[in-house]
């Protein structure tokens, strides 16, 4: 046997250690810093291969999903009436600051405003 094959024996009883001892919860980067911490020298990517191999694999949370039953549309409590396209005037009554200021008064921005589809 050679020294990697032995090398990789203890390697993975320790990985199988600490991956127990975490309750099959720490996937391959905390069980490489849980190595780490207990003085083995040994690359992320080796941990990584090894436990891919032998099928070790963290405890995954499962996916969330949406558990709502069709509910019904929540009323409009605000029952605001947009009546541009019904009424053509309504612009006028919306905007009272605009319409009572001159056009030769206002800012130029404010001219070219097009409230409700009528230009000013």
């Amino acid at each position: 046997m050679s020294e990697r094959t032995k090398s990789n024996a203890s390697l993975l009883a320790a990985i199988r250690q600490v991956h127990q001892d975490s309750s099959g919860r720490y996937g391959s980067p905390r069980v490489h810093a849980g190595l780490r911490k207990q003085g083995r020298g040994a690359s992320r990517g080796r941990i990584e291969r090894l436990m891919h191999r032998h099928g070790i694999r963290a405890i995954m949370a499962s996916p969330r999903r949406v558990r709502t039953t069709d509910s019904p549309i929540a009323p409009n409590l605000i029952a605001r009436l947009h009546r541009c396209r019904e009424d053509p005037d309504a612009h006028s009554r919306s905007a009272p600051i605009l319409s009572a200021m001159p056009l030769s008064v206002q800012p130029q921005h404010l001219k070219e405003i097009d409230v409700c589809g009528l230009s000013r």
